[in-house]
């Protein structure tokens, strides 16, 4: 295979060029990069950072305790999933932190799991219309709603 001047491999389609890559590879040969003409790839160019990002408590609204920065992040999902079904929200995060007060860490997915629902569905998020139950309770009570509203 006759290895293109840089001239000519710029005119190439992609195919093209992928084919005579993969030959000079294959020679033990660097291929050359279109836009700079040099062998090998860009230089000069730092790659992105791999892997997650480290804490970065100094940036945090809440302070640098990670506890409070996670139901700071609770808070905001809640508001904005709140938001999101077009239900009012006037629960600020002290209210939300106060509502939670030592059960935060009872939150999640499981049936015995803690879940913040409204007393009253009609009003909004309050502090005041608002309570702690267990997610099956709330399974259940929604299950019920779901027959009724069929039947």
């Amino acid at each position: 295979m006759k290895i293109p001047t840089l001239e000519e491999y710029k005119q190439l389609n992609g195919y093209r060029r992928l084919k005579i890559r993969e030959y000079m590879r294959s020679q033990g040969m660097q291929p050359l990069h279109a836009r700079t003409g040099v062998p090998g790839p860009l230089l000069g160019r730092s790659m992105p950072p791999r892997g997650p990002m480290p804490p970065r408590p100094h940036i945090w609204k809440v302070g640098p305790d990670e506890f409070r920065h996670l139901k700071f992040i609770a808070w905001g999902k809640h508001k904005s999933q709140a938001q999101f079904r077009g239900e009012l929200y006037e629960m600020s995060f002290e209210d939300f932190e106060t509502a939670w007060s030592d059960w935060f860490h009872l939150r999640g997915r499981s049936s015995d799991s803690l879940v913040m629902v409204r007393i009253d569905e009609e009003k909004a998020w309050h502090i005041n219309n608002v309570e702690l139950i267990d997610r099956i309770t709330l399974l259940k009570r929604n299950g019920a709603r779901r027959r009724l509203a069929h039947s």
